[in-house]
């Protein structure tokens, strides 16, 4: 009741002030009035707890401000649908709890989340920063991936250690090694990875030779996490000749409005494990036309390679 007091005083006296400074002849009022909003939280991060049934923790690091009374958690399965900030997934008990477990996690392919401040007076800041967890689903053999989010610092190979089995291989191109191309780490069950590279790169495609056996669904997920990519432009290197390369992007990419640079005869290709009978699929760039062939976007997850007739190489840029 006190506080309904205390408001009502504060309105009634703004309205008498903007009456007289309306009698005098003012034609501009200034209110400054403290919104009460919360810096957001940073450093915001998703992770797979693989024991016991693939929950998805997110930590962040605390917003610096007392007017903090908790935090609390958004979802979504659809990044490109958005998110219904008007349907609070999760909170945590007090400002000092800067983590948060979601137990069903594992229920679904993709899922995402953002977390916000909520302040002492019930607003909440509007950061849109996201993170989450992505499956790119595998079948036995050769699988051609890429990253659709940025993986959290480290990057290591480790970040595919619990799916590995001895025997299991990753390749990586590298178009600017003319005389050795092709780099290659191995799986040693108990060890870990060893080989030519210790670090998994955005905008690389990799393939993944994996000796998991077909199961009846002939294909099991590799679950990644990172954060999702803002709106700031990305680039991918292109060289004259083969690029192995991956799109961090959850949205599909058109070739058309995608490649801004391409040459007449330019070709893309990926690779489909699951279809057995013919998994090379491929697109042709013809110059003044645009692209045709067996598919018209580049999708999340999914490695591609891309020959390119341009002699002096470029980087091409775009919007995640």
């Amino acid at each position: 009741m006190k506080n309904n007091i205390f408001a009502i005083a504060a309105v009634a006296a703004f309205a008498l002030m903007a009456t007289q400074a309306y009698a005098a002849g003012s034609t501009t009022v200034t209110v400054n009035v403290s919104a009460g909003v919360a810096p957001s939280p940073t450093d915001l991060t998703a992770y797979l707890n693989l024991t016991p049934t693939g929950d998805v923790i997110l930590n962040w690091t605390a917003a610096n401000s007392s007017e903090v009374f908790n935090y609390v958690i958004y979802k979504t399965e659809n990044y490109t649908a958005g998110f219904n900030f008007g349907q609070i997934f999760g909170k945590t008990p007090d400002a000092s709890t800067t983590n948060f477990t979601d137990t069903s996690g594992n229920a679904t392919d993709q899922r995402f989340y953002v977390v916000r401040t909520n302040s002492t007076s019930g607003q909440q800041d509007s950061n849109t920063v996201a993170v989450g967890k992505f499956n790119i689903k595998l079948s036995s053999g050769f699988n051609l991936v890429s990253f659709p989010m940025i993986l959290h610092p480290g990057n290591t190979t480790d970040y595919v250690a619990y799916i590995a089995l001895g025997g299991d291989q990753i390749w990586r191109y590298d178009a600017t090694d003319i005389l050795d191309p092709y780099k290659k780490v191995d799986y040693f069950t108990g060890f870990g990875w060893f080989g030519d590279f210790s670090i998994l790169e955005q905008e690389r495609g990799y393939w993944y030779n994996t000796m998991q056996p077909d199961f009846t669904t002939n294909q099991f997920n590799w679950t990644m996490t990172g954060r999702v990519a803002d709106s700031t432009t990305r680039q991918i290197p292109i060289f004259n000749g083969f690029n192995l390369i991956g799109v961090t992007t959850l949205r599909d990419q058109d070739l058309n409005t995608f490649w801004t640079q391409p040459s007449g005869g330019d070709q893309v290709w990926r690779y489909d494990a699951f279809d057995t009978l013919d998994p090379y699929k491929k697109s042709d760039y013809f110059a003044g036309f645009g692209w045709f062939g067996d598919f018209s976007m580049l999708s999340p997850g999914r490695g591609y390679w891309y020959n390119s007739m341009n002699a002096t190489g470029y980087l091409q840029g775009y919007q995640p």
